[in-house]
């Protein structure tokens, strides 16, 4: 009984960190899109923010393709 408490608490927490992942797999794709140098507040930034934001979208799709997120 106490193994499936356990078990339970982990699968809970795996269910958890998969959710945060997802949460910020959202808001980096939003922050992608607003740092867009097609947008006109963000034209002089060139692609130095997108290509920054777009590395950690990548990263962070393959952590969670992986399960460590």
């Amino acid at each position: 009984m106490a193994r499936d408490f356990v078990r339970g608490n982990f699968d809970c927490a795996r269910e958890n960190r998969n959710m945060l992942g997802t949460v910020l797999l959202i808001i980096l794709i939003l922050l992608l899109i607003g740092a867009f140098p097609a947008w006109p507040y963000s034209s002089g930034w060139g692609y130095g923010p997108s290509g920054i934001l777009g590395v950690l979208v990548v990263v962070l799709l393959i952590l969670l393709l992986m399960g460590r997120i």
